[in-house]
């Protein structure tokens, strides 16, 4: 027979008090519970530990060194799992992700994989949610032939990571979830895309952040590909100009009916 494969949950949190208490409830929810949750505390200085600690089936570590890359290593070292997880703090997957999670690992082919996104909060949903999804599944397969990686809701079997992660950058001006992606596709490795299973993510940070945040945090999805490809970066730079366009449009009546009640951690 068979044996089952483990699946663990990483939650990386940086002062996240107002989101975490849903995120992990929602968690705990799933049909298919997880074997593991590692909450990676990456310097909180409000409440979040705190809250954390009503649950007594979630383990922590700490990851001083401050970004997402470092707790991101930190939570996927730390934890023995077959399957390794990651979600944001403030994700909120549906019932049967986990579900779909496991059948997509079912194809003994696929190393790493993402399911998509719905936004839950702020104005533009669906127009914010459709272009989360289309640059994920459909625009990045066309630059490089691979999906990318949601950061907000992407799993990777610990043996792939094993295998790349000394390769992935770790600067924070980067698109951590696209690295892994590429180096995935580097090693001769299948992405598989989850058909099912959606995460609920907030649209705080397009609505908080400063234009200039956001049109850094855009551009990083050229800079990304330029550390793989001489070409490639030119397409991501162009979506990325483009989307800088259209929040430089839509921003003002997001930011009017959206009320955040916790800051983007990272």
């Amino acid at each position: 027979m068979t044996k089952k494969a483990t699946i663990g949950v990483i939650i990386p949190v940086y002062n996240e008090e107002n989101f975490i208490v849903e995120c992990l409830n929602s968690v705990f929810l799933q049909t298919r519970l997880p074997d593991k949750v590692l909450i990676v505390d990456n310097n909180c200085s409000d409440k979040t530990m705190a809250l954390v600690a009503e649950y007594a089936e979630v383990d922590c570590v700490k990851e001083r060194q401050q970004g997402i890359v470092f707790a991101r290593n930190k939570g996927f070292d730390s934890l023995d799992c077959d399957i390794l997880v990651k979600i944001d703090a403030d994700s909120r997957p549906l019932p049967g992700w986990l579900e779909a999670c496991e059948r997509t690992f079912m194809d003994s082919e696929i190393s790493a994989s993402s399911g998509r996104i719905v936004v839950y909060d702020g104005s533009f949903r669906w127009a914010t949610s459709w272009l989360h999804n289309a640059s994920a599944f459909w625009y990045n397969k066309l630059i490089s032939g691979h999906a990318m990686l949601l950061g907000s809701n992407y799993a990777i079997r610990r043996s792939a990571w094993e295998l790349v992660q000394s390769n992935l950058n770790m600067s924070n001006d980067i698109w951590e979830d696209l690295d892994v992606a590429i180096n995935i596709d580097r090693v001769g490795l299948k992405i598989g895309e989850q058909k099912a299973g959606l995460v609920g993510i907030s649209g705080r940070g397009a609505a908080d952040s400063s234009f200039i945040v956001l049109a850094r945090r855009l551009w990083g999805w050229g800079k990304t590909y330029q550390m793989y490809y001489f070409t490639k970066p030119i397409f991501a730079y162009f979506a990325a100009i483009l989307s800088i366009v259209v929040i430089s449009l839509i921003k003002p009546i997001t930011k009017l009916n959206y009320k955040s009640n916790s800051p983007r951690g990272y």
